[in-house]
């Protein structure tokens, strides 16, 4: 896709997008631009996706209750959330789907995943999620660590506690990173 950028438009393919809000076609540009751009304000060009993966060892807890967190409070013309672990389980801890039903996301649906380089090739943050020696080191994509329990086996209370953490630092993340809506 060719851009070329003038005062009020950023072009880009057949058609020009006037301040009326009509699709004229253009004349051929001429120079090494050569063919027909559609022109349109800065205001509605797509904002690239952003992604974010949440990773702990078992993809069936803590990462599942952040990826689900983020993309319910996040922006979904922005950024998304995906979760996966370094050895996946079978299924999302009982316990887990309990305690975000309560909060209003069914996880019921979700199935653990293996982390992988095409999952993380694009991404734009990898959050660890206590899996210490486990979590993998990408080259070239910021991390963060949130070094949480894991919910596995533990009383509902406890459970409780660990997914309102989590909602915390995810609705941090969202502020820190502008993609709050």
């Amino acid at each position: 896709m060719n851009r070329c950028v003038s005062k009020n438009y950023i072009c880009i393919d057949r058609y020009v997008w006037r301040k009326s809000n009509a699709r004229t076609p253009t004349l051929p540009l001429q120079g090494p631009r050569s063919r027909n751009h559609v022109c349109l304000p800065p205001s509605v060009l797509p904002i690239p996706m952003k992604t974010y993966i949440f990773a702990c060892i078992h993809n069936a807890g803590r990462s599942q209750m952040a990826a689900a967190f983020f993309n319910q409070l996040a922006d979904s013309t922005q950024a998304r959330a995906l979760s996966a672990g370094t050895n996946p389980g079978p299924h999302v801890h009982p316990i887990v789907v309990d305690a975000m039903r309560e909060a209003g996301i069914d996880l019921s649906a979700a199935h653990p995943q293996l982390l992988t380089d095409d999952l993380v090739r694009d991404a734009t943050l990898l959050i660890t999620m206590g899996c210490g020696e486990a979590c993998p080191y990408i080259p070239n994509l910021r991390r963060q660590d949130w070094p949480l329990p894991d919910p596995n086996n533990l009383p509902l209370d406890q459970v409780r506690l660990i997914r309102d953490e989590i909602r915390t630092r995810v609705q941090q993340l969202l502020n820190s990173e502008g993609l709050a809506h």
